[in-house]
């Protein structure tokens, strides 16, 4: 009974983290492609002037930080690299 209690505990943790962390991958390209999306250089973006390297480190980070509410800022910082 304690096996099961456990993984069941164990299960509801991991579908808390997943869900949240695919909520903020989610939030983040929303964010990134919303608001000033015409200010962006579409040609840069498609092109990817940027390192994918910053990308994924950005996304790294992203998923680390426990602030959900610093989403729009790793998205505005993302901008800022593809400009």
């Amino acid at each position: 009974m304690a096996y099961d209690m456990l993984k069941a505990l164990y299960n509801f943790g991991k579908k808390y983290y997943t869900d949240r962390n695919n909520q903020k991958l989610k939030d983040f390209h929303d964010n990134l492609l919303d608001g000033d999306l015409y200010e962006l250089d579409f040609k840069k973006f498609i092109e990817k002037e940027f390192s994918e390297d910053d990308y994924y480190s950005l996304l790294a980070n992203l998923i680390q930080d426990e602030e959900t509410e610093k989403v729009k800022y790793y998205s505005s910082l993302m901008k800022s690299i593809i400009r």
